[in-house]
């Protein structure tokens, strides 16, 4: 068999069968104090170390959810709701099915504004339009991801996280699809 979607996901490596066997030895609470809880507790901190050693950010920067999914929906949801009525979110018209299933809940249940960023045509996003919709958009937050997981164009997503921290407003990557993959 020819299996040529590699971006989506990967038969698991030996690595990761290894690491998932040894965390399934770790079976108790890591919140718990007795031996068993203990070891899962040190499992976990391990993993949250090299996680964020990956990343290039802190463990502590490093929270644990489901997958890319749970955590896309934790932020939209999350910074819709602390905002309220007026909430404004700026993202692109390619993002990850978690975060475009959210959207009408967002507009219809939140009163959430979504304005998109445009794309070249070879798909990378146009710094262009960012920026302008940046400054007269003004959103609480921007949502886009670091790389696409159908096409595999790469967002510049260091450079908008700089942009976006020199105006003050929130931004969000989807870096699934990135995390070992790029520098």
């Amino acid at each position: 068999m020819i299996y040529a979607d590699y971006n989506a996901t990967t038969p698991l490596s030996e690595a990761a069968k290894a690491g998932m066997a040894k965390a399934f030895e770790c079976w108790g609470n890591p919140s718990s104090s007795h031996r068993a809880g203990r070891l899962a507790n040190a499992l976990l901190e391990e993993s949250r170390e090299r996680v964020a050693k990956a990343a290039g950010v802190e463990a502590r920067e490093i929270v644990f959810t489901s997958g890319g999914s749970e955590a896309n929906g934790m932020v939209l949801m999350g910074s819709a709701l602390q905002c309220g009525s007026d909430f404004r979110l700026l993202t692109s018209p390619v993002e990850h099915a978690s975060v475009e299933k959210a959207l009408p809940l967002l507009c219809e249940k939140l009163g959430t504004q979504v304005e998109r960023v445009a794309l070249a045509a070879d798909g990378a996003l146009d710094m262009e339009d960012f920026r302008n919709k940046l400054e007269s958009f003004r959103p609480h937050l921007v949502s886009l991801m670091a790389a696409n997981n159908e096409t595999g164009v790469l967002f510049p997503a260091n450079e908008i996280a700089e942009i976006c921290a020199r105006t003050g407003t929130l931004f969000h990557t989807d870096a699934t699809q990135a995390l070992g993959k790029i520098p």
